[in-house]
């Protein structure tokens, strides 16, 4: 019979194909960890040697690019892991992680996951399907800044993270993970602050967002995808 641990580990989707047993096995290794806004939970060039799982709240990897200036690169939220790459060869943190709200997060000892899936290689489908998301991903975000103005960018932004990490709500608006800021969406775009207030400001007027406590609503997801795929009248960086 599953604990109420293994059940927990069954629903994050890079463990979910282990068998139980593999499953129950991990769970003597797993420890919580509790970050405040604003935490950092490791640093770019840290060792990879632990899988982390987010259980609640929002984490944002950064990195430092020219002149200082930190880049976004991923927004995690809930069932999210970030270390995985380290299953596959010896690394270290390509990015910095920072808690965007209140997070918690489990984490687990990398040796210990790689023994499990070792025991178990048919779950190894399940971190190609990961690790090919993840490269999707990046070249979905080379295209929208090869492709896309900045209005478009936000809007496709805001509809992925309400996709894959929004709560929806009985009246069809979806609301987002807390801790969105306009600098955050402004790092994931690749764009000014400044440029991003503007569209959200566009976006608030037209009724497509509204803002209150912290978290942005998406009140229609589909009008709001649908402005991505138009011509807009908005700054372009």
């Amino acid at each position: 019979m599953r604990t109420t641990r293994a059940f927990e580990l069954a629903s994050v989707p890079l463990l979910r194909a282990l068998p139980p047993d593999r499953l129950e096995h991990l769970t003597p290794y797993l420890a919580t960890a509790t970050l405040a806004r604003g935490s950092t939970l490791f640093r770019e060039g840290d060792p990879t040697d632990t899988l982390w799982i987010v259980r609640d709240g929002s984490i944002a990897l950064e990195i430092l690019g020219l002149n200082a200036q930190r880049l976004l690169y991923g927004l995690l939220g809930p069932g999210d892991t970030v270390g995985e790459l380290g299953l596959t060869h010896a690394s270290t943190q390509a990015s910095t992680a920072l808690a965007l709200a209140p997070t918690s997060v489990l984490r687990l000892p990398l040796s210990h996951v790689r023994s499990a899936f070792t025991d178990a290689p048919q779950a190894a489908w399940a971190l190609c399907a990961i690790l090919a998301e993840q490269i999707a991903r990046s070249h979905d975000a080379l295209r929208a800044l090869a492709t896309m103005n900045v209005t478009e960018r936000v809007a496709t932004q805001l509809c992925d993270l309400a996709e894959r990490q929004g709560t929806p709500r009985s009246d069809g608006s979806v609301a987002l993970a807390p801790g969105l800021t306009h600098e955050t969406l402004a790092g994931l775009v690749g764009a000014t602050r400044e440029s991003v207030s503007r569209v959200m400001s566009s976006f608030r007027r037209r009724g497509l967002v509204r803002a209150g406590r912290g978290i942005y609503v998406l009140t229609n997801p589909p009008a709001l995808q649908s402005s991505a795929a138009r011509p807009a009248s908005a700054p372009t960086t």
